[in-house]
């Protein structure tokens, strides 16, 4: 007889690979993608679950939307990516007894910021952005050290009073690339994000460079509370810009592209799980 698991792991892998080609070569996790995946999920878990772990697992993925609005509104999370993770995790609520969508935020967390942050170091010392200045910043040095000295004595503890599995230290490595990328963020929002954008080709889900703006430039748009523009933003801004000579706004564009990372971070939890831990 056909395991349902297997096919939950099927269409799984086919909506995260869907994806993440979409996501690198767009920009963009499509609702094509992403809403089938959430029925489907919904629908097998209606006929496969008893109700209290199917209210449990509803009840889960309303709160991976709830959270992830609060980070799309920050701009550190694209619409996409969470739609995304409300399909993973019905789809596939759980896999060796763990929580399946958790596992692979965190894994598809820890490749994004080892391999991004080794790309955007790497770049800046090529454009030869970094330079001595960056030890003057005593308090974001503070702080990156503090919290990679605090991942460690988590990890120590895991592994050492908890006896979770040695391999885990490998994780320090992008908690190490992470915390550099701290030090330096100014200069990666400056020389690799930055992006002035013609007020017409403005789109829905652009991230605001506030820190490049004039606090004048703010009021007069009302953007005190926004970080990421909707279409009514988008039309208040092309409708006030009509009365100045104001033809241009800066963005944050070429943003790290997450849909890749949840493909490896789920085939990283899939293959990898038991043997880790």
């Amino acid at each position: 007889m056909f395991d349902i698991l297997y096919l939950r792991i099927i269409i799984l892998l086919i909506a995260c690979g869907v994806a993440a080609y979409t996501d690198h070569k767009t920009g963009y996790i499509y609702d094509w993608i992403s809403i089938p995946l959430i029925i489907i999920g919904l629908i097998i878990n209606i006929f496969s679950m008893s109700l209290y772990p199917l209210l449990t697992t509803i009840g889960i993925t309303v709160a991976i939307y709830l959270i992830g609005l609060i980070f799309y509104n920050l701009g550190k999370l694209g619409g996409g990516d969470i739609k995304l993770f409300m399909g993973i995790n019905l789809i596939l609520p759980y896999f060796n007894g763990e929580l399946f969508f958790l596992w692979v935020l965190i894994f598809a967390s820890m490749l994004s910021v080892l391999i991004v942050s080794i790309i955007y170091l790497f770049k800046l010392i090529k454009q030869k952005k970094i330079t001595s200045k960056i030890f003057q910043r005593k308090f974001l040095i503070f702080k990156s050290l503090s919290l990679f000295l605090l991942y460690f004595f988590f990890l120590y503890f895991a592994i050492e009073i908890r006896g979770m599995n040695k391999w885990i230290y490998l994780s320090l490595l992008p908690m190490f690339f992470g915390s550099l990328i701290i030090i330096v963020e100014k200069e990666i929002k400056q020389y690799i994000y930055l992006r002035k954008k013609a007020i017409t080709k403005l789109e829905e889900g652009d991230v605001l460079a506030k820190e490049f703006m004039s606090f004048t430039f703010i009021k007069k748009y009302k953007l005190e509370k926004i970080n990421v523009l909707e279409n009514k933003d988008i039309k208040r801004i092309k409708e006030l810009s009509k009365k100045t000579s104001i033809r241009v706004v800066p963005i944050y564009d070429n943003l790290p592209r997450f849909g890749p990372y949840i493909l490896l971070g789920a085939l990283f939890v899939l293959i990898f799980f038991g043997f880790v831990f």
